[in-house]
């Protein structure tokens, strides 16, 4: 199946909800009902910066 839509990583110049709006309604268009595996979409796309910052919150367990 193809994915409809790219999500782009993080802009910390764009608020954090409207970022997280953009996913869901990706999640949404493709079909990404697990939560598991929308986890696993945003940490993959979001970039570096924003996922050190998630790894730092959530230590010593993973994101």
């Amino acid at each position: 199946m193809a994915n409809h839509g790219k999500l782009e990583k993080y802009d910390s110049q764009e608020e954090w909800s409207q970022y997280i709006e953009r996913l869901e309604f990706y999640f949404e268009a493709n079909g990404v009902d697990d939560e598991d595996k929308q986890r696993a979409i945003l940490l993959s796309v979001c970039g570096s910066k924003t996922y050190k910052l998630i790894r730092n919150l959530t230590t010593p367990g993973k994101p």
